[in-house]
């Protein structure tokens, strides 16, 4: 009844990770220090080098920019995920 899905942002990275590094503990290490560098990393980046105050609407706008990125990052790696059958999901007959 219930299919797992697997067309998430991590699951993407992954496999372009997989192409470049034969260990696959490597490429899963790789994608999980590539999205949370690039999220709170940042973030922490910005607060210990005190670009704007904390409460500053200043973050709004590494907050928009992550977003474009994770989006940009999403459908570029969709014409890749669409041709690599790794993570493809199928329905289960009954």
């Amino acid at each position: 009844m219930f299919l797992p899905d697997n067309d998430h942002l991590h699951n993407r990275i992954h496999v372009q990770f997989k192409k470049h590094f034969k260990s696959q503990n490597m490429a899963n290490s790789m994608t999980g220090l590539s999205i949370s560098t690039m999220s709170a990393g940042l973030a922490l980046a910005g607060y210990l080098a005190a670009w704007w105050p904390i409460t500053g609407h200043g973050w709004l706008i590494i907050f928009c920019g992550q977003c474009v990125l994770y989006g940009f990052v999403f459908m570029q790696t969709a014409q890749v995920e669409e041709r690599n059958s790794d993570y493809a999901v199928t329905e289960q007959q009954d």
